[in-house]
């Protein structure tokens, strides 16, 4: 759980990543870190739609749409870069 937390800040820090590659970050690895019995998904989707809230951008997905993006994740097929793309098709700035 604790890489899987660091991940995020350690590519902001080295690679002075954005805050939506941050959140793609998150997703992909507490998705992968099986860190929990259960509810790793559910765990990795809140804490990457709450990091964007916190920095004013939010996925603009339907429930559906979530659900289907980190069972992909969870089944390897989308890849950290692959989330990134993909939230940058979807995030928006909240008020913009």
């Amino acid at each position: 759980m604790e890489s899987a937390l660091k991940a995020a800040e350690n590519r902001h820090s080295c690679e002075q990543v954005d805050v939506i590659a941050c959140a793609a970050t998150y997703a992909y690895h507490l998705c992968m870190a099986h860190a929990f019995i259960d509810g790793n998904k559910r765990v990795a989707a809140a804490v990457s739609e709450t990091f964007l809230l916190i920095n004013g951008w939010q996925l603009n997905l339907d429930n559906a749409q979530l659900v289907d993006m980190f069972l992909k994740i969870a089944d390897g097929a989308l890849l950290r870069d692959a989330i990134e793309d993909a939230f940058r098709g979807c995030a928006v700035l909240i008020g913009g």
